[in-house]
């Protein structure tokens, strides 16, 4: 479980208290601090969209702090069946984003308590939510920060992926089948980069590297 500790190998992914110095820091300096949260698990067009709308929200010398559920978290949420991708994984894959600057790990239902560590100037969610519905939203306006609700991108959802019988569910159950051989010593797990300059994306499952075609900066890893 990391939700406090962070994980290791990369300088984006950061410790409660790290994300709290680092916070306290970037107001000095004129950075405009800016936090949501989620799960982030198969990440899609909809997440990507998202997250750099965050960052945009700054105006101006944005710093982004995304927090995220841990695989314990993902599963008291969504079901034993999650999160698709480990904690580490979809990490690593956030921390791969230019518009992310730190992730954090909170393995709470909701991240309240990290809201109440960083106190951030901008929260912000998407419009599914009422921004009375926003947890954390009434202290970060009563310490002086706004609530932003962005504009979901339409049809894209991991948990839709997920369902039985979609497209997607069956791409990835296929992949797997194929690329992971069962074994005690085999590493499921599926890493991803984000190659924001190209319309390809690269997945390393088992040792092996699969490349798939995808729309350009807005495709699902």
């Amino acid at each position: 479980m990391l939700g406090e500790h962070g994980v290791g190998g990369s300088s984006k992914i950061l410790t409660w208290p790290e994300a709290a110095s680092v916070a306290t820091r970037m107001r000095t300096e004129g950075r405009r601090l800016v936090f949501t949260n989620g799960c982030f698990d198969i990440l899609h067009s909809g997440h990507i969209s998202l997250l750099e709308r965050a960052a945009a929200a700054a105006k101006t010398d944005p710093y982004l702090i995304v927090a995220l559920n841990t695989d314990d978290s993902v599963r008291r949420l969504k079901g034993p069946t999650r999160p698709v991708n480990t904690e580490a994984d979809r990490a690593k894959v956030l921390g791969a984003l230019s518009c992310v600057n730190a992730i954090v790990l909170f393995d709470d239902d909701t991240p309240i308590r990290l809201i109440e560590a960083i106190k951030p100037d901008i929260l912000v969610k998407g419009a599914d939510y009422r921004k009375d519905q926003v947890v954390g939203g009434a202290l970060v306006e009563a310490n002086g920060g706004q609530v932003v609700l962005i504009d979901l991108v339409e049809g894209k959802s991991t948990t839709a992926a997920m369902m039985p019988g979609s497209p997607r569910r069956r791409t990835i159950q296929r992949v797997a089948s194929h690329l992971v051989a069962p074994s005690e010593s085999s590493d499921s797990r599926i890493s991803c980069g984000v190659l924001r300059s190209t319309s390809s994306t690269t997945a390393t499952i088992s040792g092996k590297t699969i490349t798939a075609s995808t729309a350009p900066a807005a495709s699902m890893l």
